[in-house]
């Protein structure tokens, strides 16, 4: 049986992207899980792999959205079984929380592909050395997630967002940014924002499209690589040597 990646969704607009085309050209195999439509949240140490990806809601929005606590919980189950996580935007908020960081509500807002900047941590990591120096990465968000203690900031940013990506232990990776866009999901999330792009995030939609046909052909090659480590890293838990 292929390897299952557990994906949770917060909202329908959102799914895998370039990683579910990556994640099964890699054999492994892929299951969402609708958090939004309640339903039970598995246990860290039932899984093989842990996908969680972003949303509208703030993380700490848990009296709202009940599920958010559940998943902290999960994050944590996963990081004590060293299952592969990877927790993109909103999941890379909860992680944070999950690990006790903190979580800013609506100071960080970007929208458009903007430079990381690795750190040396970076470099030797399994998934985020695939970044360098000045790689432009989709960074649409309001909130931003702090690193979590005994963590290792891995991506920066700006001034704006600071934080782009970090690890926990061996297995637990969080990223601000969206390494799974595609064209079609962004005219998902333009659809869905609508006017509220240029109010909240001062970005025109013609704005972003021009960003999109600038940027996300090389973002899409670097995230397939990404992916594809992230499978290499699933395989490895499964079928431990």
């Amino acid at each position: 049986m292929p390897e299952l990646v557990v994906c949770l969704q917060h909202d329908e607009t959102d799914h895998l992207g370039v990683g579910e085309e990556t994640l099964r050209a890699e054999g492994l195999s892929i299951q969402y899980l609708p958090l939004w439509k309640g339903g039970p949240t598995p246990s860290g140490a039932d899984l093989e792999a842990l996908v969680i990806l972003g949303g509208e809601m703030n993380a700490d929005q848990t009296e709202r959205y009940p599920f958010l606590d559940a998943e902290r919980q999960l994050v944590r189950e996963c990081a004590a079984a060293a299952v592969p996580t990877l927790g993109i935007c909103l999941g890379g908020q909860v992680m944070a929380r999950a690990f006790g960081a903190a979580v800013a509500a609506g100071s960080s807002r970007e929208a458009g592909f903007l430079p990381v900047h690795p750190t040396p941590a970076a470099l030797s990591d399994p998934l985020l050395s695939v970044y360098e120096e000045g790689d432009r990465v989709l960074r649409w968000h309001e909130d931003a997630f702090e690193v979590p203690d005994g963590g290792e900031l891995l991506l920066r940013g700006g001034s704006v967002a600071p934080n782009q990506g970090f690890r926990v232990g061996a297995t637990s990776w969080g990223v601000q940014f969206h390494p799974e866009v595609t064209r079609e999901l962004a005219e998902d999330w333009l659809a869905m924002v609508g006017d509220r792009l240029e109010g909240h995030w001062g970005r025109k939609p013609e704005e972003l499209r021009a960003d999109l046909a600038e940027f996300l052909p090389a973002q899409q090659k670097r995230s397939q690589e990404l992916f594809r480590r992230f499978a290499a890293q699933v395989r490895a838990h499964a079928r431990p040597t």
